[in-house]
């Protein structure tokens, strides 16, 4: 009696738990189903098109005779596989695309055939930053990729870094994509592409286009451009106008005035564009600081003279300076 109520127990509780259980499978693989769809879209390369010189890796299901580890792309985008006569066109296909190309090559001879087609090394995108970046090099694209991105990956351009970027575009022929924000040069032209440093790191999407095959990509130097400071100051220095440099900050940047400095007649002298020409300029420092006169920009080949204390006060001054050491060096007699 025991063992019949035992086993209608058992009953009850599979048929309980089984629905359950089943549920929690199908969830279990349709969680794995959603899994594995993830990784190949996110796989790099995907949506990859195979160009010139990569390297493939084409496999045959259950025939290794058939299949191949290395077989480069040819000057004219095309395979050579066993058994078929004429070579595969490959460029500009992705991997799926070329892996039903050729199954319907195979298809004469095999029965079913199951074929899958991988990029092993990737060569038919080379890229070449250059100029004023921290790690320049050249680099393989295996997905499309924008400006920014690739300067993200060399740490960005370097302090140097003037204020435009340019991007060297051979002939658009040979290109499976285009970027069409952006103009190709003509057959057998070089285009050069201007675009503001500033804009391509903000990331809009007209300063920051997607890059294309053989591109080669310059950030050029800052021009050098300076200004100078001397006379009854701190230090004597020579200042960069990289950024916008005032009179007030340039004389802090060289530690300041001197004692005795006449603040009152800070002397600019400016250089003319394109001319020997030089035009002075007297400021009062004590009227900037006042607010009673605007700061002034400086320029390029700016240069900046404090003047030192002039007449009587110069006078006492000279006086001051040639006492004290006399009198410094003279014997103290003590009693």
């Amino acid at each position: 009696m025991r063992k019949v109520k035992f086993v209608i127990l058992i009953r009850r509780y599979a048929c309980a738990v089984l629905p359950a259980f089943l549920i929690l499978l199908n969830l279990t693989d349709t969680a794995r189903a959603q899994d594995r769809a993830m990784m190949q879209v996110a796989k790099p390369g995907a949506n990859y098109r195979i160009g010139v010189d990569d390297v493939l890796q084409v496999m045959v299901v259950k025939q290794p005779l058939l299949s191949t580890d290395n077989v480069r792309v040819a000057n004219d985008g095309t395979i050579q596989l066993p058994m078929i006569e004429s070579g595969v066109a490959a460029a500009c296909l992705t991997e799926t695309e070329l892996s039903a190309a050729i199954l319907a090559k195979y298809k004469k001879y095999l029965l079913d055939p199951q074929v899958y087609v991988s990029v092993k090394e990737y060569n038919a995108n080379p890229v070449a930053l250059i100029g004023a970046v921290v790690a320049p090099g050249r680099f393989q694209l295996q997905r499309p990729t924008r400006l920014l991105e690739l300067l993200t990956r060399v740490n960005g351009p370097a302090q140097n870094a003037g204020k435009t970027v340019q991007i060297f575009r051979g002939p658009a022929e040979n290109r499976c994509d285009h970027d069409p924000t952006l103009t190709n040069a003509a057959e057998g032209d070089q285009d050069i592409i201007w675009l503001s440093l500033a804009d391509v790191l903000k990331g809009d999407e007209k300063g920051n286009p997607f890059l294309q095959a053989g591109d080669i990509v310059r950030i050029p130097e800052a021009e050098l451009q300076q200004a100078f400071v001397l006379g009854n100051v701190r230090s004597a220095v020579t200042i960069n106008l990289k950024e916008p440099i005032t009179l007030s900050k340039a004389i802090a940047l060289a530690g300041g005035v001197a004692p005795g400095a006449n603040t009152s007649k800070v002397k600019i002298s400016r250089q003319e564009p394109n001319s020997l020409a030089k035009t002075e300029m007297i400021v009062s420092l004590k009227d900037i600081e006042k607010r009673i006169q605007d700061d002034i920009l400086l320029k390029p080949d700016d240069i900046v003279d404090v003047p030192g204390p002039s007449g009587t006060r110069r006078i006492l001054n000279s006086i001051f300076r040639s006492v004290i050491p006399v009198v410094t060096r003279m014997p103290v007699v003590i009693p």
